[in-house]
């Protein structure tokens, strides 16, 4: 509504300057020609011009104001009767024409009326003054009168029914420009309702993906943990691995210096001088064997150790797959992938924890049969330190030492069968652990491809959620405009 004021306010004030710019040359050419006087054109331009330069400065403040058209009118219309009266030609009544036509623009048909009405008196009262102020009238001021108030009668008429008619057609126009705008309005804010309803999405899109996105990098640094907590498991179970070769040298050697010693028994039966020196012999064995079996024990407890920490490191890993999976759950369908790998890694820490099991098992086995032979062996060096004194009783002596060899040679080999088996399951506990190393690391490569993913789907949402933003404050501002206009 404030356009058409100001577009009908421009036609209008455009349509008066230039009619009177007109008008004040036509009537400064007639001073010229010394038909007018000065005093008569400068009183006349006053008239016209006050009522035109007050409703200029009213348009350049408000080029939409509602009452300047019916200021302008009435305002032109007191200089048109001011010239209808001072007038000696009938032809003056053509004046109105101009602004009658700019009155329809501006689609005010009780403004055009009532200029029309006072117009049309005004030119019967002009020709009743001009009747009476002449002192005869002639046969063609009397048509000349007569075409000037039919035809300003015929102009008005004309000019309020097309001036209806455009109203009519206006406002039906308006009615059906209004419909369309209430539709338009009621479909923009549906619109703006589902963009809305698509914004607020958008937004709580954008808060799981950052959710996700933390939780993907936390599960990544943790498996980055878990690949190095591998990696020590590695090395430790390769150190355990050269322990045990040791160990199994170890008893291949106590195997043969058993077997040296079950010889010189058997030879000290058939040589009693060399008794002493056997004896000897016997007891440095012994005193080895002694030294091998603590090592055997210090061993058996360090392995022990390690295992510790590898059931630690398992432990660990389970907690971590724990993790992961409580984060896959979070991260819904995108983590449904990461949450079957997170199941895989805790059944292979669950294995690595039942292999440590039978290894700290099959070592406490071994620490007791070590403390067993420990145990034959001082036996043994009590039974040397008796030889040493007792010679009558070398014989008995002997076969117990004998009894005591074989006893130790089954021990022996007890122990090489144990650390063989311990052998086994370590080699097979390093080839668990390279397993889940290296699905540790496939792991790893894939939550770095997730989080890459992640953070891209990140970009994209908040590019698309700013985007829903703007559409939004569009609709608003739309919505707004709308309002107005109306």
């Amino acid at each position: 509504m404030r356009e058409e004021r100001r577009i009908s306010n421009t036609v209008f004030m455009l349509s008066w300057n230039v009619v009177m710019i007109i008008i004040a040359a036509a009537y400064l050419l007639e001073v010229i020609k010394g038909e007018r006087t000065i005093l008569y054109y400068l009183v006349l331009m006053l008239v016209g011009f006050i009522p035109l330069v007050i409703a200029d400065i009213k348009y350049k403040k408000d080029k939409s104001d509602h009452n300047l058209k019916r200021f302008a009118g009435y305002g032109y219309l007191v200089f048109y009767l001011a010239v209808l009266v001072t007038t000696d030609t009938s032809m003056a009544f053509i004046y109105i024409f101009p602004v009658s036509s700019a009155l329809i623009v501006c689609n005010d048909y009780k403004l055009l009326r009532n200029v029309g009405i006072i117009s049309f008196l005004g030119n019967i009262a002009a020709v009743v003054v001009r009747i009476v102020t002449l002192s005869a009238v002639t046969a063609g001021q009397i048509a000349d009168w007569e075409i000037q108030i039919i035809g300003t009668a015929m102009i008005m008429i004309a000019s309020c029914v097309a001036c209806k008619n455009s109203v009519k057609i206006n406002d039906r126009k308006l009615e059906l420009q209004k419909q369309k705008s209430e539709e338009t309005l009621n479909q923009a804010a549906k619109v703006e309702e589902k963009v809305i309803q698509i914004y607020e999405e958008t937004k709580r899109l954008t808060e799981v993906a950052n959710i996700s996105s933390n939780g993907i990098t936390e599960v990544l640094n943790g498996t980055k943990e878990t690949t190095d907590s591998i990696q020590n498991q590695i090395q430790l179970t390769e150190d355990i691995q050269e322990l045990l070769d040791e160990e199994l040298t170890t008893a291949e050697e106590i195997g043969k210096a058993v077997a040296g010693a079950r010889a010189d028994v058997e030879d000290s039966v058939n040589s009693m001088q060399e008794l002493s020196g056997s004896a000897q012999t016997v007891n440095e064995r012994i005193e080895q064997v002694l030294g091998n079996m603590s090592e055997l024990n210090n061993n058996a407890e360090e392995v022990k150790s390690i295992i510790g920490i590898i059931e630690k490191i398992a432990g660990q890993t389970n907690m971590l797959a724990l993790n992961a999976s409580i984060e896959a759950a979070r991260a819904g369908e995108a983590g449904k992938g990461f949450a079957v790998v997170a199941d895989q890694i805790t059944q292979l820490a669950n294995q690595t924890k039942s292999a440590t099991d039978n290894i700290a098992a099959i070592i406490e086995k071994l620490k007791s049969e070590t403390e067993y032979a420990s145990g034959s062996v001082k036996k043994m060096t009590d039974i040397s330190e008796k030889q040493n004194g007792i010679i009558y009783e070398t014989g008995e002596k002997f076969k117990k030492i004998e009894d005591a060899i074989s006893e130790i040679e089954k021990n022996v080999e007890k122990q090489s069968v144990h650390l063989d088996a311990l052998k086994n399951s370590n080699e097979r506990i390093v080839e668990s652990v390279s397993g889940i190393a290296s699905f540790n690391e496939e792991v790893a490569a894939q939550m770095d491809t997730t989080a890459d993913t992640t953070e891209e789907n990140l970009e994209i949402v908040e590019r698309v959620n700013g985007l829903v933003g703007n559409v939004v404050e569009e609709l608003k501002n739309f919505n707004k405009n709308e309002d107005e206009q109306e």
